[in-house]
């Protein structure tokens, strides 16, 4: 069990010990196409005591990244339904995001044209993303799946647009990465206690 209490949580997210957020990324698995997973296991690695089993994790996921990368570059292009269209090009960007992520990771080295190129596919991916939304609710009616939905469903990862936090995860990383510093540590104390009273509340609700 990852946590006792919301109380120990809260404490956790905010200290600077990094071991919490490797047992986050932990639990987050491959979700996103190991994004969340990534950007849980970075900020242990940040953290003033880092984790040092983090850094394995984070090169295994690395190396996935970039076996799927090519994977998908391969994959040959076929007219999709708007629904699986959508989850195709989410899944194109986290999983480009993925490989650009571990490119820029010190002693790789890459042709400036060619990591020009990826950023540059990343961008337009992410820019095409964000315009997606929600599929709509059917209200009260009853609602049949499709073959197509209930396979979509099911799919591990599968997902037609980008949820907010993952949004939010994926730019500050990029910030990180840009500089910044003082931004970026900001944002991440923010969203680390958004984090803590998130659980702390869902915690107190399950008493109920």
């Amino acid at each position: 069990m990852l946590l006792k209490s919301p109380s120990v949580l809260s404490s956790n997210l905010l200290s600077a010990d990094g071991m919490p957020f490797n047992q986050l990324g932990t639990l987050a698995g491959s979700k996103f196409y190991n994004v969340e997973a990534t950007y849980y296991y970075l900020r242990c690695i940040q953290s003033d005591a880092p984790f040092e089993g983090a850094y394995g994790n984070l090169k295994r996921l690395f190396d996935k990244a970039a076996k799927m990368y090519h994977q998908v570059k391969k994959q040959e292009m076929k007219k999709l339904s708007p629904s699986r269209q959508r989850s195709k090009d989410v899944k194109r960007l986290l999983v480009s995001f993925m490989y650009l992520q571990s490119l820029l990771q010190p002693k790789n080295s890459l042709l400036e044209t060619e990591l020009t190129s990826l950023c540059q596919s990343v961008l337009e991916d992410f820019n095409l993303v964000l315009f997606y939304l929600p599929p709509p609710a059917h209200g009260g009616a009853e609602h049949s799946p499709s073959e197509e939905e209930e396979e979509q469903q099911h799919s591990d990862s599968s997902c037609p647009v980008l949820p907010d936090g993952l949004i939010f995860k994926m730019v500050v990383h990029s910030l990180k990465r840009g500089g910044g510093r003082r931004l970026f540590m900001r944002l991440l104390r923010v969203f680390s206690e958004s984090e803590a009273e998130g659980v702390a509340f869902s915690s107190g609700s399950k008493q109920f």
